[in-house]
């Protein structure tokens, strides 16, 4: 029997070893997977690239965007620093406005002399056929001619039209007829002259028959009371 509880004694000593290598293998097991624990997974990571793809796509397409809308047939003004040039550094070409400016004003000046010869093309067009071999003269039709700003003579007088010079006509004898009635030598300034001096008439004669009644009146009053 000694024996036999010596040796029960002898195999639990020899299997207590086993349960704490176990529960070392399971406090290792449970610190690694602490450690795992906190890092983010691959998943998150690959949405937050596919947000910052498309943040970086949807930006790129705004400046597209942008640009497309900034260009078009009518340019905008030039920015920049306002430069300001007199008259006489401006006929001798040495102006205080930069180099793109004036590249700008060139290209907008060829624009306009390419957009009239493409008009007058078009109308050489539209007159081929049988209106172009019929072609009514008409001594009154005053055909426009383009000039450019460049060319404009501003001391040359340009012939009027006849309707221009009867209106100028009209407009001076009306200046000559209302200088003259302010003298007084039209006929209706003297007609005019003429009723100012009836009205003034009457109007005295009024006054002066206001006052001789107004002294009657006095004196049937001093008379009541005597």
């Amino acid at each position: 029997m000694d024996v036999k509880g010596s040796a029960r004694t002898v195999g639990l000593q020899v299997q207590k070893p086993k349960a704490s290598r176990r529960r070392r293998s399971s406090g290792s097991s449970s610190s690694s997977y602490k450690l795992q624990k906190p890092f983010p997974s691959s998943a998150f990571l690959l949405l937050l690239l596919l947000l910052l793809l498309l943040l970086r796509s949807l930006s790129l397409s705004l400046l597209s965007l942008e640009s497309k809308m900034g260009r078009g047939k009518f340019k905008g003004k030039p920015t920049g620093h306002r430069h300001f040039s007199t008259h006489e550094e401006m006929v001798a070409g040495t102006s205080a406005r930069p180099r793109s400016f004036r590249r700008e004003e060139a290209e907008e000046e060829e624009e306009v002399e390419s957009e009239e010869e493409s008009s007058e093309e078009e109308e050489a067009e539209k007159r081929k056929g049988t209106q172009g071999i019929i072609e009514i003269e008409n001594p009154n039709l005053v055909k426009p001619k383009n000039v450019k700003a460049k060319n404009v003579d501003l001391e040359k007088t340009t012939e009027l039209s006849r309707r221009e010079r009867e209106e100028i006509e009209k407009q001076k004898a009306h200046e000559r007829y209302m200088r003259l009635q302010e003298q007084g030598k039209t006929e209706q300034a003297k007609k005019d002259l003429e009723r100012l001096a009836m009205i003034r008439q009457q109007r005295a004669e009024a006054a002066k028959k206001r006052e001789e009644e107004k002294a009657a009146k006095e004196q049937k009053k001093g008379e009541g009371r005597k």
